[in-house]
């Protein structure tokens, strides 16, 4: 990121360090301590942000481990082991739920300049809850696995969200 715009400046010179305020990440120097706890400490840096997520499941035990040596036992890593939880439910349900639906989920944009659209929570969430019903109807199950073979449309972020909903 350049300097000015790290120092609460946009590209065309605006001062934008009032909305920067806002950002769960202010400056460069809270973003460099952060990245320096996830590689030092990454049981707390992750913990502390999964430590906001809606679980069905709480996880038990080690928050990680991992082997990358094959000599001692198989290469494995895990993550939050016994914890159950649901990535399309809070990326999109936790955010409705707190008064941002209304609010841009993301920003789509087709080849042509003239070709985009804004989607907002609410709409992405209806979407998918859309989707993830006909596939339901389908005989799709949890567990399940599921080819998704679209162009980069609106409805391919819809259907990818749908099939880990279910």
């Amino acid at each position: 990121m350049p300097d000015f715009i790290a120092n609460g400046y946009s590209e065309n010179g605006l001062q934008t360090k009032a909305k920067f305020q806002s950002f769960q990440v202010r400056n460069m120097d809270e973003y460099n301590k952060l990245y320096k706890l996830s590689i030092e400490k990454p049981d707390v840096f992750w913990s502390s942000i999964a430590n906001e997520f809606a679980w069905k499941t709480k996880p038990s035990g080690e928050f990680y481990s991992y082997n990358f040596d094959p000599r001692k036992y198989s290469v494995s890593v895990k993550w939050m082991e016994n914890g159950e939880t649901n990535i399309c439910y809070n990326a999109l349900d936790v955010n409705v739920k707190n008064g941002l639906g209304n609010k841009i989920a993301y920003y789509w944009e087709g080849n042509d300049v003239d070709d985009r659209i804004s989607i907002t929570y609410r709409q992405l969430l209806k979407m998918v809850c859309k989707f993830a019903n006909v596939l339901k109807s389908k005989g799709v199950r949890k567990g399940d696995r599921v080819t998704i073979y679209m162009p980069m449309i609106v409805e391919a972020v819809a259907a990818m969200l749908a099939c880990s909903r279910i």
